[in-house]
């Protein structure tokens, strides 16, 4: 009876050990899905909170400061058409100001047909940082991943293969790690509320959307698509030199663009406020 009762519990060790092999093979293909995505040591990952609130809202996402070496890094990520980003463009430009020397030129969006109109915006062109009142240098880093329309580069050449595979092809030369990582978490991975899938594949074509990231020794905050304190139906229609004499050169706004210039003013502190806290420990 012993005899027996030792080979059923070989049995069982044998049975057990079958399923190992599937165990290891399972975990192989969930890591090589996900490997794409994970942070690396390097990139000081983090748990990254409030996953669905950053859309169209600046909101903090991390207490880990990417950014290092006593700075605070700012990049805006978008493409030369891009509705969002040239109303986003505003607000940021005025926040940059209290930082460094910001160098813009007016310019439009791609008429979209469900906002009525070309949306006027900034090209960022240079910006030469200063130390700011708590001694810290925040730099600025304008990415754009297309030009006018969604089918070629800022060249204007022709893109040829998919618009959401080349612009991440194309993003990761020219930005760190870590913030390529937070654009494909909350472009790709994330489902931003009232739509049914990330917001990267939500466009026509699918793309990569304009992106605003900070980081400093305060921590990082994310903004995707515009502060929700200004939209692009506050600048339609409008002129864009005329908007930027009175943003850039500080003329005076009335009608029309005295409203479209309180919604910039109220954006701005929302960004401003960001790279402030950016900048301080937490």
């Amino acid at each position: 009876m012993a005899k027996q009762r030792r080979s059923k519990k070989t049995n069982q060790t044998e049975n057990k050990l079958i399923y190992i092999p599937f165990a290891v093979l399972v975990a192989i293909i969930v890591l090589l899905v996900s490997l794409p995505y994970i942070h690396s040591p390097s990139s000081n990952s983090s748990t990254v909170a409030n996953a669905d609130t950053p859309f169209f809202n600046m909101m903090k996402v991390s207490n880990v400061n990417y950014a290092k070496n006593n700075t605070v890094q700012v990049y805006f990520i978008t493409w030369y058409g891009c509705p969002n980003g040239a109303t986003t463009s505003w607000p940021l430009y005025l926040a940059l100001r209290n930082f460094g020397n910001v160098v813009v030129e007016p310019h439009y969006s791609v008429n979209e047909p469900d906002l009525g109109g070309p949306i006027p915006g900034l090209l960022f062109l240079n910006y030469t940082p200063t130390p700011s009142k708590y001694s810290i240098i925040v730099y600025f880093h304008p990415i754009y991943i297309y030009g006018q329309y969604l089918n070629e580069t800022i060249n204007g050449t022709p893109i040829t293969t998919n618009a959401v595979l080349y612009g991440l092809k194309e993003l990761k030369t020219l930005v760190p790690e870590w913030v390529y990582n937070l654009t494909v978490f909350y472009e790709l991975n994330q489902t931003p509320p009232k739509l049914d899938q990330p917001i990267a594949y939500a466009g026509n074509p699918p793309h990569l959307v304009t992106i605003l990231i900070i980081s400093g020794p305060g921590g990082t905050w994310v903004d995707v698509g515009y502060p929700n304190n200004i939209s692009p139906n506050n600048l339609v229609y409008l002129n864009a030199t005329e908007l930027y004499n009175i943003v850039v050169k500080n003329q005076i706004a009335s009608g029309d663009y005295a409203y479209a210039y309180k919604a910039i003013l109220n954006a701005y502190k929302v960004v401003l406020n960001a790279i402030e806290q950016a900048e301080l420990k937490y």
